[in-house]
């Protein structure tokens, strides 16, 4: 890219800690978490590639690294809110960079957390001088200032001795904090979950109960809700549906949260029925499978899982799935399903932006099934 150059910044690869399941460490220590991220960290970019990929942690990682390390450890890639009040940088290989001023980035991130308070939201700062990374764990409306989780040992590269932009950040609780005005002096870049974002600039990322209910694949199977469990975290309620045909050959659930989004879809197929006689590869089960996964998948997804879909269409062409089966079941995610599918794989799983779909052969009160299952990152 034209007139960008690239700034390295340290602390990459560090996990933000989660408060409910990490205990609050004095400044200067080292959690053994902590430990363990770096050391795997350092492992992962031990090589020419690793470093290409992920940056050196001797060195650090461009932007577009530390975005591809976010994501390396959440399983997610985020959107990057990119401040437009420092030098340019490539960022051809980031898919969503939503580009503001500083001030803007400062203001979003204070928005984001008072829509969700339990998010940490990795930051990238900059003080004309020296790029580093931190995680911000909240923000309090009353005192203005974020708590930050700084990697460096002893003390924060924030504190007013070890940055070039004046900012005096303070010890609090273990962690660190800072005021929005002092870090509206030194924000580079954020990195924000998909579904977070998408529910902040009003994208439809989730399907509604109601709307499922509503669904083709509701009316075309002719479900009807026949029981409703809380969980054990008493937020999410799972619903227990039946089809009106193939009852004993065909399981259905649904998790649905205190929102009324789905969260979670599983389909257990008897696998007798999914291949055998009359059939031989049964259409109905066919039928069930691509139709549930077409409908639960949210719709900012769907694209990127047409393929899977595709396939459930096609392999009933003898001459596609002996195609497929003899080019290896190694070579693609395709591969992975349709074996695990036909039988001979235990499983595969795929991760998008806001959803998992994972395929599983498992034994069940003596007998085998095929378990389809839709995992969405709903708030």
């Amino acid at each position: 890219m034209a007139d960008t150059k690239q700034i390295l910044f340290g602390g990459v690869g560090m996990l933000p800690p989660k408060n409910a399941e990490f205990k609050k460490p004095k400044p200067g220590d080292r959690p053994l978490w902590v430990e363990l991220i770096e050391e795997a960290f350092v492992k992962l970019t031990s090589t020419d590639e690793g470093k290409q990929l992920y940056g050196d942690p001797d060195k650090g990682a461009t932007l577009e690294q530390a975005w591809r390390t976010n994501s390396l450890l959440t399983g997610k890639l985020p959107v990057c809110l990119l401040s437009t009040d420092h030098p340019s940088v490539p960022t051809d290989a980031i898919d969503r960079v939503i580009k503001m001023n500083s001030k803007e980035v400062v203001d979003t991130l204070i928005d984001l957390f008072g829509m969700n308070e339990t998010m940490a939201s990795p930051i990238l700062y900059h003080d004309g001088h020296l790029g580093h990374s931190v995680a911000l764990l909240k923000y309090d409306k009353d005192t203005l200032r974020f708590t930050y989780h700084d990697p460096w040992p002893g003390y924060s590269l924030l504190c007013k001795d070890f940055n070039a932009a004046g900012v005096d950040a303070q010890s609090q609780n273990g962690y660190w904090s800072i005021s929005s005005a002092e870090l509206e002096k030194v924000i580079f870049a954020a990195f924000i979950k998909c579904p977070l974002w998408s529910e902040y600039v009003g994208e439809k990322y989730y399907m509604t109960y109601d709307e499922f209910t509503t669904s083709g694949f509701w009316t075309f199977f002719h479900l009807t809700e026949v029981d409703r469990k809380k969980q054990s975290d008493n937020s999410n309620t799972m619903v227990i549906l039946k089809t009106s045909g193939f009852q004993n050959e065909i399981d259905l659930n649904v998790i649905v949260n205190q929102k009324n989004r789905l969260v979670e879809g599983v389909l257990s197929l008897r696998r007798s029925w999914v291949i055998g006689p009359p059939y031989g590869l049964n259409p109905f089960a066919l039928d069930i499978v691509r139709s549930f996964v077409a409908t639960l998948i949210p719709p900012l997804d769907q694209e990127a899982t047409s393929g899977f879909v595709t396939l459930l269409h096609q392999i009933e062409d003898p001459a596609y799935a002996e195609q497929l089966v003899n080019e290896g079941v190694e070579r693609s995610i395709l591969h992975r399903a349709l074996f695990t599918y036909l039988g001979p794989s235990p499983s595969f799983e795929a991760t998008f932006k806001y959803s998992n779909i994972s395929m599983k052969n498992l034994a069940r009160d003596g007998e085998d099934w095929l378990q389809t299952q839709i995992t969405i990152d709903v708030l």
